[in-house]
């Protein structure tokens, strides 16, 4: 009888009750057919009942599942030579019938062991969240907006040409696509323009953390120069007990980090101002 991996299908047929796990298959009821091709296949058939298992030659008139597949690919599953996933997208092998119940199948026996056989090593796995020190050059256009929040100050630049006011700023204006080398000072404080307030949270792309809720974020109408069209919004978190009284055009104030250091987090949240 043909070898695979010097095992034969018969081998791993022939131990299936002595590997069968009767605590992993309380209340289950199925018949597994197997139908295996080639070399050294055959037709079997696994019957599960009352935490109880049978094994017969040939395969049963009524099955739960059949899974037909090559010799070489039956021992090399069993073995774990080969990957249950990798073979099922190829094609390799075919399931006819309750597909939860072929899943369910593979916990119901211990791996199958021969003496003498090749083994795959045992896959080790190792949770963990890597920490990379990194540093990222801002370039002068946004460097100058973090150095102003390191000074608790908002800093936008100015469109020579429209007068549009950019925050946070950037080196192209946005409407008339020229450079902007001109910086000019906005708020602290502002109006608010909008409240959008958020009942699920998803973790924070920055720290991985996820926010207590609710929570809001505002959309801010910083004081400063030039007209009010011509100014844009600025966006951050509102302070939480303020969610509930907020209303257009409250005049609300920045709540700075009692260390800033030229970061994202040197700014809290804005508040009511009273």
């Amino acid at each position: 009888m043909a070898e695979y991996y010097g095992v034969t299908v018969e081998d791993i047929f022939n131990t299936m009750e002595e590997r069968f796990r009767p605590d992993k298959a309380e209340g289950i009821d199925m018949t597994i057919g197997y139908d295996i091709a080639g070399e050294g296949g055959g037709k079997w058939t696994i019957t599960v009942k009352d935490q109880t298992c049978s094994v017969k030659k040939g395969l049963a008139s009524k099955c739960t599942v059949v899974m037909r597949m090559a010799a070489q690919n039956f021992v090399g599953l069993n073995l774990g030579k080969i990957d249950a996933v990798s073979i099922f997208t190829a094609g390799k092998v075919k399931i006819e019938g309750d597909m939860e119940a072929a899943g369910t199948s593979a916990k119901l026996f211990k791996r199958f062991k021969a003496e003498g056989a090749e083994e795959a090593e045992e896959l080790i796995r190792l949770k963990c969240v890597p920490s990379i020190d990194q540093r990222f050059a801002t370039g002068p256009i946004m460097g100058r907006f973090f150095a102003g929040l390191k000074e608790r100050k908002f800093y936008a630049n100015k469109c020579p040409k429209c007068g549009r006011v950019q925050i946070p700023p950037r080196e192209i204006c946005a409407d008339c696509r020229v450079r902007c080398t001109e910086f000019v000072e906005l708020g602290p404080k502002g109006n608010l323009l909008l409240l959008d307030i958020c009942y699920y949270a998803s973790p924070d792309p920055l720290t991985g953390e996820v926010r207590e809720t609710p929570y809001a974020v505002a959309v801010v109408l910083l004081e400063g120069e030039g007209p009010v069209e011509k100014r844009e919004s600025f966006t951050h978190f509102i302070k939480s007990s303020d969610i509930e009284r907020a209303n257009f055009g409250d005049k609300i104030r920045p709540v700075w980090a009692k260390e800033c250091t030229g970061g994202f987090d040197d700014l809290l949240y804005f508040e009511i101002e009273d």
